[in-house]
């Protein structure tokens, strides 16, 4: 029996060594622990700034993005009111060309020198403006 407390001192006595040198070493520790602990109270506030100055360019992103999308919404509306106009002027267009393919450019001259000669001569610029921008157009569509 007296072995078994000899053993157990002996025990006991090894832990208390071991506390004792866990002590001294949490102690010559406790200097990197205080400035880890800065260090990190730091850059909480670093954190913390950097966090405000996002929430604001937030603001700004989503009020920019705002903008943006009322844009680009009046921009597909005016693109769509342009191609439905576009596809209610093709048919005529096509109409036009197809007329005009079947001219050849001597009766079409012919046709013209005799009409030219009843009109005054603002009208005939204007008529004559509009001749050459269709020949001048169909030479795009052909």
């Amino acid at each position: 029996m007296k072995r078994r407390y000899e053993v157990g001192l002996e025990k006991l006595n090894s832990a208390a060594s071991q506390v004792a040198l866990m002590q001294s070493e949490l102690e010559a520790l406790q200097p990197q622990l205080r400035e880890a602990s800065k260090q990190v109270d730091e850059m909480m506030v670093v954190i913390h700034k950097e966090s405000l100055e996002v929430a604001k360019t937030e603001k700004v992103v989503k009020a920019d993005e705002a903008v943006a999308n009322e844009q680009a919404m009046a921009a597909k509306a005016i693109k769509d009111e342009c191609d439905a106009d576009l596809a209610q002027a093709m048919p005529c267009l096509e109409s036009a060309v197809a007329a005009l393919d079947t001219l050849t450019a001597q009766v079409w001259l012919t046709r013209r020198i005799h009409t030219l000669q009843r009109y005054s001569d603002i009208q005939k610029h204007g008529i004559s403006a509009f001749s050459e921008c269709t020949l001048y157009l169909r030479s795009f569509i052909i």
